[in-house]
């Protein structure tokens, strides 16, 4: 507290001009250490505050409680920069003071301010920056399952390099089988039939048993066809029950072991997914704020904005990301990934009455994708990432509007 009163008489003294009553217990030297201790103890206040608010900051967002380390940020601002203004004000405005100011040195101070506040609202800095953490993918097509069974064996295991056409997983239907075996039964019975009548045909004098035996020849004739066009549609199936890679890559997202052996009845979900380890992206959550932000940058004709990613597990190498207009989500996202989420480390919190097999996010988040433009093979899918992306230059006037109105919810930006 003295040190920040000595401040404060040295602020009126060289830059206001106004005459204090000197130090003359003090030496020059002692009075110089005392202002770099002053500034380094106001400096060091700032650096643990910021730290103690970042820290709870991260705590508090899976649980959405980030309105309370944002008040604290306020009450500090107000503490570490409100108070003393106001104390430096009140010394100003005692009798005697404004008179002796230095006009001078007023109007030099009150420049240097007005400097210091047209760089605050016109100088384009780069605190628009939109960062996340997310998830490695890369780029894939997933592989349904075309008929249902059960799951005999799985061919392949995570992570796994396949060939186009490769067999991912084989299944097993015993209904289509015992339904195979009564149609070819069937069917060869009636081929024998057919043939015996045809036979049959060449030895009838009557015209009435010929007419009728010609009846029964193509109503036989037309259901063996009937049989065999099953048995060919059958045969097509018990070859998709041998599931293939549509593509070369590596497998991902490939289901349990023991789910081998049990019953697969789940047409809507992909039963696995095969990447391209060339073609890698980002998946990062983005908040309703930092989205409207995006569609504020790319509404001024920019086709793509630049991203920075750093992959977690490779030290501090970066790597150039890019993120394009077009594949900017139209809708907020349903479902997250389980990396994604509270649940398993990531930062968005989840509803508690999630679906099972389902996590969906407790608040609105849309799910942006990010191309990485020059990955190595040792990144490996489902790694995490952190991501900048580089919006348009903004003033730090803009900055602390913004953070404001998310602060109070003012539903300004």
């Amino acid at each position: 507290d003295r040190a920040n009163k000595y401040i404060s008489r040295l602020f009126m003294d060289k830059f206001l001009g106004i005459e204090v009553q000197p130090e003359g217990y003090m030496e020059l030297w002692r009075r110089v250490l005392f202002v770099v201790f002053a500034i380094i103890s106001y400096v060091y206040r700032w650096v643990v505050t910021f730290v103690i608010l970042f820290f709870t900051a991260n705590f508090l967002k899976p649980y959405k409680l980030e309105i309370i380390s944002q008040m604290l940020m306020v009450v500090s601002l107000g503490s570490m920069i409100g108070w003393p203004t106001y104390r430096l004000f009140k010394n100003l405005a005692r009798r005697g003071r404004l008179p002796d100011m230095k006009q001078g040195r007023v109007l030099m101070t009150l420049g240097l301010a007005g400097f210091v506040l047209l760089l605050v609202g016109f100088l384009p800095l780069p605190v628009s920056r939109i960062r996340s953490q997310g998830i490695v993918q890369f780029k894939h097509e997933q592989v349904y399952v075309k008929v249902m069974g059960r799951l005999d064996e799985l061919e392949v295991r995570e992570s796994q390099r396949v060939e186009k056409g490769q067999v991912l997983a084989v299944f097993s239907n015993q209904e289509k089988e015992l339904s195979g075996i009564k149609w070819k039964a069937e069917r060869d019975l009636k081929a024998k039939l057919l043939e015996e009548f045809r036979n049959k045909k060449g030895f009838l004098r009557d015209e009435k048993e010929k007419k009728e035996l010609k009846e029964r020849i193509d109503q036989l004739h037309s259901e063996v066809e009937i049989l065999t066009g099953k048995l060919l549609g059958l045969d097509k199936e018990k070859k998709d029950l041998q599931m293939r890679s549509p593509i070369a890559g590596v497998v991902m997202g490939l289901p349990e072991i023991d789910e081998q052996g049990k019953s697969w009845d789940k047409p809507e979900y992909p039963f696995t997914t095969i990447g391209k380890p060339g073609e890698v992206r980002i998946l990062i959550p983005i908040e309703p704020a930092d989205m409207q932000l995006l569609h504020e940058n790319f509404k001024k004709g920019i086709k793509f904005l630049d991203a920075t990613i750093r992959v977690q597990g490779r030290d501090s190498k970066t790597w150039r990301g890019r993120l394009s207009a077009e594949k900017l989500p139209r809708s907020e996202a349903k479902e997250i990934p389980l990396a994604l989420s509270s649940k398993g480390g990531g930062s968005l919190a989840v509803k508690p009455n999630s679906p099972q097999g389902h996590i969906v996010p407790q608040s609105q988040v849309y799910l942006v994708v990010v191309d990485m433009l020059d990955p190595d093979d040792a990144i490996a899918n489902g790694s995490l990432a952190q991501v900048k992306i580089h919006c348009e230059y903004r003033t730090i006037a803009w900055w602390l509007w913004r953070a404001i109105s998310a602060t109070f919810d003012l539903g300004l930006l």
